[in-house]
């Protein structure tokens, strides 16, 4: 996924484990945003995940825990449970992944974040389409 999707950059290989750079920032579920920044920052993580999937990947495990916010924007972590596109489950898997960041966001910033259908949203995701949760399917 490294470089297109903003994942730590992997350094080395052996067998099962990946050595990865370090990288800026702190865990979304640690970070207190400015409340005119939350939907910014959520449309930059399905973003992210957007192109991950058009590159052929579903995290499948998405959520505040394994985002990371800095100055120069967000990093999405913990791949290890990712699926195929082509996965039976993989449409599913990223309905979650929707799903678990746009509760957390409207959880912690709900008058910034406004109620939204994570289905459109992850349909507008497959459909290499999505904007922003204001305009969810165009």
């Amino acid at each position: 996924l490294y470089p297109e999707v903003s994942v730590p950059r992997p350094v080395d290989q052996n067998r099962h484990a990946i050595v990865m750079d370090k990288f800026e920032g702190v865990e979304l579920a640690r970070a207190t945003l400015d409340p005119e920044q939350a939907v910014g920052v959520l449309d930059l993580v399905l973003r992210e995940l957007q192109t991950a999937y058009d590159l052929g990947w579903v995290h499948a495990d998405a959520s505040e825990h394994n985002v990371a916010v800095a100055e120069s924007g967000v990093t999405i972590f913990d791949w290890p449970q990712a699926v195929s596109v082509d996965h039976e489950n993989a449409r599913e898997f990223l309905e979650r992944d929707v799903a678990n960041l746009c509760r957390y966001f409207g959880r912690k910033y709900p008058h910034e974040v406004p109620d939204v259908d994570t289905g459109e949203i992850a349909d507008a995701i497959a459909d290499d389409s999505f904007e922003s949760v204001r305009t969810p399917n165009p």
